[in-house]
């Protein structure tokens, strides 16, 4: 079972969360974000933060992305735009 980890660093007001979402349901899991992103930009705040699988509208919350995946490319994202096709 995943651990969730958690660490507030100094005064670089850094904080790290890993798979913060998991046996939540989305909408939890937005509102859990929506909350670190209005601490984040009160505090000054950096927050890395690994999400399994976020929805559209928690996607949408963070300021900049970073994809990882095991053995391909990472990509960075900026400035987000998503565009969902129907398949």
């Amino acid at each position: 079972m995943p651990c969730t980890g958690e660490l507030l660093v100094g005064p670089a007001k850094t904080m790290f969360l890993d798979e913060i979402s998991t046996g939540l349901d989305s909408s939890t899991t937005f509102q859990i974000m929506r909350s670190l992103r209005h601490f984040a930009h009160i505090r000054e705040a950096t927050l890395l933060i690994a999400l399994l699988q976020p929805t559209p509208e928690t996607y949408h919350l963070f300021d900049d992305i970073m994809l990882l995946s095991e053995g391909l490319s990472t990509c960075f994202f900026q400035t987000l735009v998503v565009t969902l096709k129907p398949s």
